[in-house]
């Protein structure tokens, strides 16, 4: 089969390899866009972003993604209109208009403080305990019904995370991208920005001292463990380290956002080198605040309060952005992962399917109906998809797809967005 990249919609779409490399599942084929385009058509325009949304589109089994604007977005042109009547439609439009004034209201009051607070107070410990309870079922104890609901449950829940994940993105990632954009105003490089963000991330530095604590208690033992079951066993403290780090982190994806990728508990090898690796250090928050006070020198004395309070909601938003994906996404992901190998072990041992791992070739719809003995799709089927997917892995897909779009003016002086905004 040869492979046929053609564009999946008007305009310009751009290759993203940084999460998906190829070959990417029929579930994740649903669930990204879906996801991705709902959650930024609506916080877009809570936040002034001057562009309808973000949308995104597989093509052989790879990511594109092109920027939708907010007028004629079907309807791309390759010369953008003259900036006068840019300038005066940006005015005139009732959207635009709408856009100004929230990304002034933005800019002047940050909707990112708050967001955070309730992120930590009330969002991240309902998702936790969501996840804690899908993954506290016992997978084998099902019928095949009950394997089925349990799908439909992680798929229902999965939806929603991952909107969450997205919609989230505008309070972790916006702080963050502020404060490099008024570097760019000071001369900053956005390397020596990103060095004073080091260590504000609690979310990165309690694994590693999750697993210093299960070292140190085999340590204490005198235990040098070449598995899990013997780090569990060198005393009842090790056992209770371990058995808390897994619970939180041994559902998780770790070597890849695809359903296809291992999650942590999969992979003992890996969590006993890392137990043993003795590497429990993270960045040190005084280096950063070095760096900081040094780059503070370098921004003009009228703006370095405006420089501290960029840099205090970046470094507040470092531990959403961190804490964000684990949660919202690569957990659920794994707990579906894992209710799909269990539904694959079942279908492949009763002849449904000729491979457990065919079972990542169904679609939302599929799965679910497939466990309670559907025909269709049949086993052929399954496998032509798994040799297809296969083969996506390998190609080399071009960087663009469709023809040259007039890129949005605000893109060319996105720089100076938020300043014009400020002083609008």
């Amino acid at each position: 089969m040869a492979a046929e990249f053609q564009p999946p919609g008007p305009g310009r779409w751009q290759l993203d390899r940084s999460h998906f490399t190829g070959g990417t599942t029929p579930i994740m084929l649903w669930l990204l866009p879906a996801s991705v385009e709902a959650a930024y058509r609506e916080q877009w325009p809570v936040l002034g972003i001057p562009a309808e949304t973000l949308s995104v589109a597989f093509v052989e089994g790879f990511m594109y993604t092109r920027l939708r604007p907010l007028v004629m977005a079907d309807r791309p042109s390759v010369k953008a209109p003259p900036i006068v009547l840019l300038k005066i439609a940006s005015r005139l439009h009732p959207e635009f208009r709408r856009r100004t004034r929230a990304a002034r209201r933005t800019l002047e009051t940050s909707p990112a403080p708050a967001v955070i607070e309730q992120w930590r107070s009330s969002i991240r410990p309902r998702l936790v305990a969501r996840n804690l309870a899908l993954q506290d079922v016992d997978l084998g104890s099902l019928d095949d019904q009950g394997l089925a609901d349990h799908v439909t449950e992680i798929l229902t829940h999965l939806r929603s995370t991952f909107e969450e994940h997205f919609r989230l993105h505008g309070y972790d990632l916006g702080p963050i991208g502020l404060l490099l954009l008024a570097g760019g105003e000071w001369g900053l490089a956005s390397t020596d920005l990103l060095a004073t963000l080091a260590g504000a991330s609690p979310s990165t530095v309690e694994p590693r001292e999750a697993l210093g604590r299960i070292r140190a208690a085999v340590t204490a033992a005198g235990v040098q463990p070449t598995s899990l079951s013997e780090v569990a066993s060198a005393s009842p403290e090790a056992a209770a380290e371990l058995h808390a780090y897994l619970r939180q982190r041994g559902s998780v994806l770790y070597a890849g956002y695809d359903l296809d990728s291992p999650t942590l508990g999969e992979a003992p090898d890996v969590v006993l080198a890392s137990i043993l690796s003795g590497d429990t250090t993270g960045p040190d928050p005084d280096e950063a605040d070095k760096a900081a006070a040094v780059l503070r020198e370098q921004v003009p004395e009228a703006d370095r309060s405006r420089f501290d309070g960029l840099l205090a909601d970046a470094r507040e938003a470092m531990d959403l952005r961190d804490d964000n994906g684990p949660i919202t996404a690569e957990w659920p992901c794994g707990l579906l992962r894992l209710a799909m190998l269990e539904a694959g072990r079942r279908l492949a041992s009763s002849g449904r399917i000729r491979d457990p791992a065919h079972v990542f070739e169904l679609d939302r719809y599929e799965l679910p109906a497939v466990v309670v003995g559907a025909p269709e799709p049949g086993a052929d089927d399954l496998a032509t998809r798994a040799a297809n997917r296969a083969r996506q892995k390998t190609l080399d897909p071009p960087a663009t797809l469709g023809e040259a779009e007039a890129q949005p003016r605000w893109m060319r002086y996105r720089n100076r967005w938020p300043r014009r905004c400020r002083s609008s």
